[in-house]
């Protein structure tokens, strides 16, 4: 071989490695941007979780707020019903009174009645 052709070999030889070095390069950086990407989107994963989390804890407590809510709303309702109830009984108690007080003055009447008879 002359020493032209191990030159052009060696040039042709150097271009391909300056290529394949090119490439490595372009190959490097792409993964470094992957990698950044997956950086950020890990980060955003754990907000996403850290959110979720306050959201369902928040929603559980909303929950026990509601239930315990329902629950003194029920508690209201039966004292009401309980209120109601009295109320009546004491109506008709008093009506009973105002007929025992009637009858007794109706007798009183006729206590008093027979008394001026008499005198």
């Amino acid at each position: 071989r002359s020493l032209k052709e191990t030159q052009v070999d060696l040039e042709s030889t150097t271009k391909l490695k300056n290529e394949l070095l090119q490439d490595v390069n372009q190959l490097s950086e792409s993964l470094q941007s992957k990698k950044d990407l997956v950086e950020q989107q890990q980060i955003q994963l754990e907000e996403l979780t850290r959110n979720f989390s306050a959201t369902k804890m928040a929603l559980e407590t909303a929950e026990r707020e509601r239930s315990d809510f329902q629950d003194m709303a029920n508690s209201w309702e039966a004292n009401a019903k309980a209120m109601e109830d009295e109320v009546v009984n004491t109506q008709n108690e008093l009506e009973r009174a105002e007929e025992q007080i009637e009858s007794l003055q109706k007798a009183l009447q006729e206590e008093r009645a027979k008394l001026k008879a008499v005198e």
